[in-house]
């Protein structure tokens, strides 16, 4: 009966170690001067941005980029980020969030770029906005024709990635975003101790349950 608490014990440590961290950041930034999207369709201009970029991120950074993950989606650039310089650099900023039961519904985004060559916003891989004006904010979220602000976003309980990509010429300027859930009237700075908690993959899930399963099989046979 001990080994069986044990066992049992050590599984629930082992479902508790779990996913359930607050939101993942990344930044990368590659050498760039391409210019801005062409005029176009949404879909056009965000297909532009995202295929450019991801493009460039499958070389290796080069010397003043860097691929990073910061603790809070706060103030972030390329010089204070990766030691480089302010001029032809390509972001990406990824956030990976999960969204609660008790979480569901909607979500707002507002997101403060220094993009001089415009960019594009994804969720889940979906476009959201895209712009291929010079878009800097200079700290101020209500400068509206300036940021992107994406409001009342439908988003189901699960695992959920947002992807913001964008092109810099000159200068190298802080970037930040947020969140705000259905129901609040606070916004939240994306970092790793916010409130959008990871929700467990259920294979993951299923492969932890499976090894309680055997691990209670092995402690009856021992206690035989």
């Amino acid at each position: 009966m001990k080994t069986h608490t044990i066992i049992a014990a050590a599984a629930l440590t082992a479902l508790a170690s779990l996913p359930a961290a607050a939101s993942i950041i990344t930044m990368q930034t590659r050498l760039s001067n391409a210019p801005a999207a062409p005029a176009g369709t949404q879909a056009q201009m965000g297909s532009y941005y995202q295929n450019l970029i991801e493009g460039l991120l499958l070389q290796a950074p080069g010397a003043g980029y860097c691929d990073t993950a910061p603790a809070a989606y706060l103030a972030l650039e390329n010089s204070s980020a990766c030691g480089g310089g302010n001029n032809d650099i390509a972001f990406k900023f990824e956030v990976d969030f999960g969204i609660s039961d008790a979480q569901a519904g909607t979500i707002s985004f507002m997101i403060g770029p220094d993009f001089g060559k415009g960019g594009a916003v994804f969720l889940n891989g979906a476009l959201l906005a895209a712009a291929n004006d010079d878009r800097w904010w200079s700290g101020n979220y209500g400068a509206t024709s300036e940021i992107f602000s994406l409001q009342n976003i439908a988003i189901g309980t699960g695992n959920h990635t947002l992807s913001i990509y964008g092109l810099e010429g000159c200068c190298d300027g802080l970037q930040s975003a947020k969140y705000q859930l259905a129901g609040n009237q606070a916004w939240t700075t994306f970092s790793t101790t916010d409130s959008l908690k990871a929700v467990p993959e259920p294979m993951t899930a299923g492969l932890v349950l499976a090894g309680l399963l055997a691990m209670v099989m092995a402690g009856r046979k021992r206690g035989r």
